[in-house]
């Protein structure tokens, strides 16, 4: 089976997750990267990131060395902002949804998860969804016990 890990991250969460999971499973993986990056830190981080995803904004991505319609499985990550999928993640999903055949979600948060896999399904309702995981703060809780649950929640979508 040929498998793509996608991923936003912002703090660098999201890509320990995607890259223990793409290393899991001997996957391609690939970065999410607006043309424009949010450059705010502490409060206006979440004060910015919180206004755009309430906007369901989508910003420009920089291009893709991969398509994610050549793959049999797309696991697509995003850090949670304001209970949802951040807009690179939501502008990717915009752009090559309906490409996709079959996903598995996961997202890394601190406050909670709430609506974030709603709106990926809502988006990718033409394909199947193997499967779907939240990480409670992975660098700041447990970077080995998250790295385990990374590993097995990869293997079980495999199944």
């Amino acid at each position: 089976m040929k498998v793509l890990v996608v991923y936003y991250s912002y703090d660098g969460n999201t890509r320990f997750i995607a890259e223990t999971i793409a290393n899991e499973l001997d996957a391609d993986i690939c970065g999410i990267h607006p043309v424009k990056e949010m450059k705010s830190k502490g409060f206006f981080k979440y004060m910015w990131g919180g206004a755009m995803v309430a906007m369901k904004q989508k910003p420009a991505l920089l291009p893709f060395d991969k398509n994610p319609a050549d793959y049999d499985l797309v696991i697509i990550g995003t850090p949670v902002w304001n209970s949802s999928m951040t807009p690179p993640v939501r502008s990717f999903l915009d752009k090559y949804g309906s490409g996709i055949k079959s996903a598995a979600l996961f997202c890394c948060y601190s406050g909670g998860m709430k609506n974030t896999f709603a709106e990926m399904r809502g988006i990718l309702r033409e394909c199947g969804i193997a499967g779907e995981m939240g990480f409670l703060d992975p660098l700041e809780s447990s970077e080995p016990e998250s790295a385990v649950l990374a590993r097995k929640w990869a293997n079980s979508i495999m199944q």
